[in-house]
């Protein structure tokens, strides 16, 4: 028996305490005294175990990996390790107390889910996350891709009239962090004197805030990263190829063929990375480019795997007729990970270090908003440009209190899940579309845990 990764004790001890404790959330006044005399205690061993609720398991021949998603601990275990894992046989105190220690048992009468569901709505309710604002720069774009949830949203840039009012807006958020700003379109560099002024203006009234981007980059110049990046306190970017070359300009179908050419895509990732902003590669995933993204991710490797600057994220397309079936998808990102040289550059094997989640994303998060070309606030940027989904506007503000201060409700379906610590529900907007909630953790576990068995 041994960890490939280490337990949170600390999260071990704080389900079994909220599982127990019955008090009202305002009781505690100071969260941190509270974690910190959990923290104090000792995980001591019972008379009677069950094994989590959160284990999720994947064997071979030789040997079992189990991970458990709410713990942040995946163990090995031989056949015989296995068979003492799951009560066949008998187990001295050292092997019970590494079961116990790394969360894979509880005491019988623990109730994970209670104590779990406890926890969140706790931290929900105290914690106090930095404001989050997808900004769309402009609704136009110069890609025309077939999976735009924007369509039939007007082609429009953010007035410039509106311009100090977002300002305002955004002082008067509870930044006692830094703002976070993602610039969104469309495609944001569409409109990069937007971008300046606001920027520019948010320095002049004193409001902290870091920016990241979501862009095609194919309008991205040396100069545009030398010049603009550093005003904007530019992080990261996000950059969306769905395929090799061809498959990526027949789908990216831009009205500039010289800009949006695969090749000059490739050189701007690697001009960004060389500027020092982080590029995370959101390849889509659908059922008519799989095997040419098994291509684009080797394609990958052989440019940026010494970068560290450059990672990968898989997306599976969600709501067309082109789906892949939910229950291909862990062999599809198998496929994947099993010919990478380092599977860690796929940002999502790294949410495996993650603590749990007390809300799904964006959507669900208090102080968290988008906002259109027009100034309309929204949840999420999926609602954007569609006006009967807004909170409010940049000139009045939210229209109302914004109920997303009270914790959120896992689904029945989310509860039950395995996974639901690291995606709480996962995505609400692809849900209330009738199509997958669930966030590629849910695949690409399972899809990981197999390329190690492989070794």
């Amino acid at each position: 028996m041994y960890n490939i990764v280490s337990p949170d004790e600390n999260l071990i001890k704080r389900i079994a305490f909220f599982a127990k404790d019955e008090s009202d959330f305002c009781e505690y006044k100071n969260t941190r005294n509270l974690f910190q005399k959990i923290a104090e205690q000792e995980i001591s061993l019972a008379d009677f175990y069950k094994q989590s609720e959160y284990n999720y398991c994947e064997k071979s021949v030789k040997r079992c990996l189990i991970y458990n998603p709410l713990y942040n601990t995946m163990v090995s275990l031989t056949p015989e390790e296995y068979q003492q894992y799951i009560g066949k046989i008998g187990v001295d105190e050292s092997g019970e107390r590494f079961f116990v220690q790394n969360g894979l048992w509880v005491e019988d009468s623990l109730d994970e889910k209670k104590g779990y569901s406890r926890m969140a709505k706790m931290m929900h309710i105290y914690s106090s996350p930095e404001p989050t604002l997808i900004l769309a720069t402009t609704q136009k774009c110069n890609a025309h891709c077939a999976y735009c949830y924007e369509k039939g949203v007007e082609h429009k840039d953010f007035p410039a009239d509106k311009i100090d009012k977002l300002v305002q807006f955004i002082s008067h958020l509870d930044w006692h962090k830094a703002v976070h700003i993602t610039w969104f379109g469309g495609e944001p560099l569409m409109n990069v004197p937007f971008i300046d002024e606001v920027a520019q203006k948010l320095g002049e009234a004193g409001v902290p805030f870091y920016s990241s981007m979501i862009s095609n980059a194919s309008l991205v110049k040396e100069k545009l990263v030398q010049e603009h990046f550093a005003m904007w306190r530019m992080k990261h970017i996000q950059i969306t190829l769905d395929g090799t070359k061809d498959e990526y300009e027949r789908i990216k179908a831009y009205s500039d063929k010289e800009n949006g050419k695969f090749e000059n895509i490739i050189d701007n990732i690697g001009l960004i990375a060389r500027h020092g902003t982080s590029v995370d590669i959101r390849v889509n995933i659908d059922s008519n480019n799989i095997t040419d993204t098994v291509k684009l991710f080797h394609q990958m490797e052989d440019i940026f795997l010494n970068n560290d600057k450059v990672r990968y994220y898989p997306a599976f397309i969600n709501g067309s007729t082109c789906d892949v079936p939910v229950e291909m998808r862990v062999d599809v990102l198998y496929d994947i990970l099993k010919q990478m040289q380092n599977p860690a550059k796929i940002m999502s094997v790294n949410r495996l270090y993650n603590p749990p989640l007390n809300a799904s994303c964006h959507r669900a998060q208090p102080n968290a908003f988008a906002i259109d070309a027009d100034g309309n606030i929204y949840k999420c940027e999926h609602d954007i440009g569609r006006c009967n989904n807004r909170l409010g506007d940049v000139e009045q503000g939210l229209y109302g209190e914004d109920s997303r201060k009270n914790p959120p409700r896992l689904r029945k379906e989310c509860e039950d899940c395995v996974f639901s610590p690291k995606c709480y529900g996962g995505c609400e907007s692809n849900y209330l579309k009738s199509a997958d909630p669930c966030m590629v953790d849910r695949y690409i576990i399972p899809a990981y845990m197999r390329v190690i068995l492989d070794k």
